[in-house]
C-alpha cells in the first residue's frame, strides 16, 4: 500500500492472504450477512475535522475487482475532492451568513444586508418597521427604493461602491446618504462595505444603517437598571431623559415631587460616574442597552 488518503484499496487485491479472509469469523458474521463478497473503499479527504470515505461493495454474484478498477477509481478522487470542497466552504459561508443574519436581528437600529449583487439579503425587525411605515423606503425585487428618484441613484451608487470595497478595490470608507422626508428630518443612511471571513473576494457585500433623529430611543427601562445596577426609579428616569423629557415632565408623569426627582437624578449620577443630565444621556445612548433590541414583554 502506498498514500492512505486519496487511494482506493480493494479486499481482494489489498488485504494480506487474501485467500483466508473467506475463513475468518469477521468473514463468515458480518460481510455474509450484508449480502458483499468484495469491497473497495478510499479516504478521499480529510481536513481538519472533516473525513470524507468512500465505499463501494459488490455480492458473490459480481466479479472481484481488478486494479485496472482501482486506477479508474483513483483518476476521480481529484474530481470528488473539488465537489466536497466546495459544498464545505459554501456551508461554512452559509453558516457564516446564518449568524451574521442572526447578529442582525439583535440590533435595535435598522439593518440591511445586501449580497454582492446589490440586492438585500437579509432585513432585521427594525428595518422591516422602517420599510412598513412607508416612509420614503421601499424593496422591488431584492433593490432598496426610495420615493426620490436622484437619492435612488446616489443609494445604489454608493452601495456599489461598498460592495467594491467589500472585494478589496475602492476605498472601504462608510458613506452617508440623506433621504429628504416632508416636513422632517432626512433619514439618514450609512453604507459599510462587508467582508465574510474566510468568503472569497470576489463575494462581498455590505450592510446599510438607517438612523431617524426624530424617533425616540429604543431603550428599556429593565435594561438600563440591569446594566447600570440602578433602582426601577432611577431607570425609569434615566429613559426618560433620554426620550428628551424633562425633571418636571418625570414628576408629573409619576405624580411625585420635584425633589423625589432630583434625591434619584443626584443617586444615579453617583451609580453612573457622570455628573450632569448631559453625560447620563450620552452614557446610555452609547451603552447596549440603546443599540441592542429588546423582546417586548406580553401583556
Amino acid at each position: 500500500m502506498s498514500s492512505p488518503i486519496a487511494h482506493f484499496y480493494a479486499s481482494n487485491l489489498d488485504v494480506p492472504h487474501p485467500e483466508r479472509f473467506a475463513q475468518t469469523r469477521f468473514y463468515n458474521e458480518w460481510v455474509v450477512p450484508q449480502g458483499m463478497a468484495y469491497a473497495a473503499g478510499a479516504v478521499v479527504l480529510q481536513e481538519g475535522p472533516w473525513l470524507t470515505q468512500l465505499f463501494l461493495q459488490r455480492s458473490p454474484l459480481h466479479a472481484p475487482f481488478v486494479r485496472e478498477e482501482l486506477d479508474q477509481f483513483n483518476q476521480l478522487v481529484p474530481h470528488l475532492q473539488r465537489t466536497i470542497q466546495i459544498r464545505q466552504r459554501f456551508a461554512e459561508l452559509q453558516l457564516g451568513q446564518n449568524f451574521l443574519a442572526g447578529g442582525l436581528d439583535v440590533l435595535a437600529m435598522p439593518t440591511l444586508l445586501f449580497d454582492e449583487y446589490g440586492l438585500v439579503v437579509h432585513y432585521n425587525k427594525s428595518a422591516a418597521a422602517l420599510l412598513n411605515e412607508r416612509g420614503g423606503l421601499r424593496l422591488d425585487e431584492g433593490h432598496l427604493q426610495t420615493h426620490d428618484r436622484t437619492t435612488t441613484l446616489q443609494l445604489s451608487l454608493e452601495i456599489t461602491k461598498a460592495i467594491r470595497a467589500s472585494r478589496g478595490d475602492g476605498s472601504d470608507l462608510n458613506s452617508v446618504v440623506l433621504l429628504p422626508r416632508a416636513d422632517r428630518l432626512p433619514l439618514m443612511l450609512m453604507i459599510a462595505p462587508l467582508q465574510l471571513a474566510g468568503a472569497p473576494r470576489t463575494h462581498g457585500g455590505a450592510l446599510l444603517f438607517a438612523f431617524d433623529p426624530e424617533a425616540s430611543p429604543s431603550i428599556t427601562v429593565d435594561m438600563v437598571r440591569r446594566l447600570f445596577v440602578l433602582s426601577e426609579a432611577e431607570a425609569e428616569l434615566s429613559v426618560a431623559l433620554c426620550c428628551g423629557k424633562t425633571l418636571d415632565d418625570a414628576a408629573k408623569e409619576r405624580g411625585t415631587s420635584i425633589n423625589t426627582i432630583k434625591s434619584q437624578l443626584k443617586s444615579t449620577f453617583v451609580k453612573t460616574g457622570t455628573k450632569r443630565q448631559s453625560e447620563l444621556v450620552s452614557l446610555l445612548l452609547a451603552s447596549p442597552a440603546y443599540f441592542l433590541a429588546q423582546k417586548q414583554q406580553s401583556a
